[in-house]
């Protein structure tokens, strides 16, 4: 999951198609990297959670 998210922003259902896991364990795993501070939510839309890879956020 790192990996695809070092190339782009995600959704879940994208990382579902890729890895071929459940949306359950998808989502277990995001909250595992989130907790460890590897990733941040990105919300663009209301109904998709979207998440990007930590360090490839610039900060002001």
């Amino acid at each position: 999951m790192i990996k695809l998210l070092q190339r782009r922003i995600l959704y879940v259902c994208n990382i579902q198609r890729a890895t071929g896991l459940a949306q359950s364990s998808v989502s277990k795993h995001l909250k595992i990297l989130r907790d460890a501070g590897l990733i941040i939510l990105y919300l663009p839309q209301q109904m998709f959670l979207g998440f990007i890879y930590r360090h490839m956020v610039q900060y002001n």
